[in-house]
């Protein structure tokens, strides 16, 4: 195969890989102050694991979802 065969190969499953990311996490998360995690997806499943905000601090540390979103 040629050359550019690979690298369009390669490039095809990088896009690919992207286009259907989900957030993964093995463990908990934390979140520090004058920061935010905002989920946006239509469906979130929670597993396990801890999201620890840091709250001793103004402004403190925020999780929000979107406007359809839901959670389990």
């Amino acid at each position: 195969m040629p050359i550019i065969t690979y690298i369009f190969s390669l490039i095809y499953l990088l896009l690919a890989e992207t286009a259907c990311s989900q957030f993964t996490v093995y463990g908990d998360v934390y979140i520090s102050s004058k920061n935010q995690l905002h989920i946006a997806f239509d469906k979130t499943y929670f597993y396990g694991g801890k999201i620890i905000i840091d709250n001793t601090s103004t402004p403190e540390a925020e999780v929000s979802f979107g406007p359809q979103s839901e959670w389990e």
